[in-house]
């Protein structure tokens, strides 16, 4: 395998052969080089994160058909515009009038989440509470402000 200072004297060969680069110079060309290896490595996991985000916030589903419809994809990554050439090819139906609106939708679910028990819009569900603590403090400090209803034991006998 290649050292790299032998790749650096290839890239170098145009220079006369009496010369020789100072050794803190090559490090420094080593250095740049592995800089710009990663930032091309990191353009290109932006560039990717960007368009399954771009394909998620229009609707596209991540398996089967939706998968092979992102692979194929190739126009810009506008929510509108990645819709607009799903339905193209039937991934994803009209955005027909049958939906109700906003504010009718909203009703509806806040009329379902009451009737079924379940917390009141906007709050966050106990499990995705804990999901989405980041330390033990936050951890401790969710389960002593749940509801009675959650049930939680920790470790005292009932």
């Amino acid at each position: 395998m290649p050292d790299e200072d032998d790749e650096l004297n290839e890239d170098l060969e145009d220079e006369e052969p009496s010369q020789q680069l100072d050794p803190n110079i090559r490090k420094q060309l080593r250095q740049a080089r592995k800089i710009s290896k990663e930032r091309d490595e990191m353009s290109v996991r932006a560039t990717t994160a960007e368009r399954q985000l771009a394909l998620l916030k229009a609707g596209i589903p991540a398996d089967g058909v939706g998968e092979l419809f992102a692979k194929a994809y190739d126009g810009p990554l506008e929510a509108d515009a990645i819709k607009e050439e799903a339905r193209k090819y039937g991934l994803l139906k009209e955005d027909a009038t049958d939906e109700p609106a906003s504010a009718e939708l909203a009703a509806q679910q806040r009329v379902a989440a009451a009737s079924a028990g379940a917390p009141p819009p906007g709050s966050v569900p106990l499990k995705e509470a804990l999901i989405g603590a980041t330390s033990q403090e936050e951890v401790l400090r969710i389960i002593a402000n749940a509801p009675p209803e959650a049930r939680i034991r920790t470790g005292e006998s009932y």
